[in-house]
């Protein structure tokens, strides 16, 4: 597995330091901020092998998750390929959290605007809440460091690369037990959730806007 490589990156609004790994792309402190021996990353592992892709050569990205109640870690599906690995484009690598964040953003009709970072000039990803509320402060996942922009906005560097859709459900429910799987083709714009297109799913008598629920489920994936 890659070594975390930890890095001082400043101190935070209430003067706490604040530590960042540059390899796995997370919070490397504790709350008092003292670094941590290891990154707070939950997806270690599919920095290990790193696919490298071209944009030109890629027909389709779909990305499934199996099982949403259970856990939001997706298979990825390139080229109708299973790959379960982080995506090297150029000089972004995009991993599961990202890959969502650009989900959730699409669900939103989110326009996407490339932001990069003023530290170390790499592009901006915008995941969790904050792939659907415009912000002016971003933080740069290859630093650590906080950056402004002018006007408030939304990134995620798939959309430096890829023409991505918007997400459009349609009116319907889908009625769900114990699965509820998701499957989002990021060049369609098209989200399934059990094989349907719906807008609603109902669970043990309870209907619940699948936007809305998403949104909520994916907030802290950041």
């Amino acid at each position: 597995m890659n070594t975390c490589h930890i890095k001082y990156c400043g101190k935070d609004e209430k003067g706490i330091d604040r530590y960042w790994c540059l390899t796995h792309k997370d919070v490397a402190s504790d709350e008092d901020g003292y670094p941590l021996k290891e990154c707070l990353c939950k997806y270690k592992e599919i920095y290990d092998n790193k696919i490298k892709i071209e944009p030109k050569n890629v027909d389709s990205i779909k990305v499934v998750y199996k099982n949403v109640l259970e856990e939001i870690k997706p298979v990825i599906y390139l080229n109708q390929k299973e790959e379960n690995y982080a995506l090297e484009i150029k000089d972004s690598i995009l991993d599961f959290k990202d890959i969502g964040g650009l989900m959730i953003s699409k669900l939103n009709s989110i326009k996407l605007i490339p932001s990069f970072c003023s530290y170390c000039g790499k592009a901006h990803t915008d995941d969790g809440v904050f792939a659907y509320t415009p912000h002016a402060k971003h933080l740069c996942q290859y630093c650590g460091y906080f950056y402004n922009v002018e006007k408030a906005n939304i990134g995620n560097e798939f959309s430096l690369f890829f023409d991505v859709p918007d997400i459009n459900l349609e009116e319907g429910k889908a009625e769900i037990e114990d699965t509820l799987c998701l499957e989002y083709d990021v060049f369609k714009g098209t989200l399934l959730t059990n094989g349907k297109n719906v807008n609603k799913v109902k669970v043990k008598g309870k209907i619940i806007y699948l936007k809305a629920y998403l949104n909520e489920l994916f907030k802290d994936e950041y």
